[in-house]
């Protein structure tokens, strides 16, 4: 018994620190790195010289080119990729507080319970 209690912890700890594994890769992926032509060592260039993506987004393609190991035509393709995407792209403002959303809708649950299993009387 006791050695399936610990094949079964092995297992769960290797499938548990996979999953960490691969959610830490993805959380700490840049913006920088959805911009063909950049790598982590051009995005590690660009960060270290304007310090954050909001600057780098702010920069001209004079600004970019500028930098040391960006070419003009990396210079282009970011500024391009930031052109396509409005400032506030992907930006997730305020969340109210579940007293201000209630306040604000007072039957959005009651409305949601019903959207969900139908206000009808008994199944046909």
């Amino acid at each position: 018994m006791f050695v399936l209690q610990a094949l079964r912890d092995e297992a769960h700890r290797f499938a548990v620190s996979f999953h960490r594994g691969q959610r830490r890769r993805l959380t700490l992926r840049s913006a920088l790195s959805d911009i063909p032509g950049i790598g982590p060592g051009r995005q590690r260039q660009l960060l270290r010289h304007f310090g954050s993506i909001k600057r780098v987004r702010a920069a001209s393609v004079d600004d970019l080119a500028a930098v040391p190991g960006i070419s003009r035509s990396v210079a282009e393709a970011v500024f391009a990729h930031w052109a396509k995407q409005p400032l506030g792209a992907g930006v997730v403002g305020p969340q109210p507080t579940p007293e201000q959303a209630a306040a604000a809708e007072p039957h959005a649950e009651e409305q949601a319970i019903e959207a969900a299993f139908g206000t009808g009387g008994p199944a046909e």
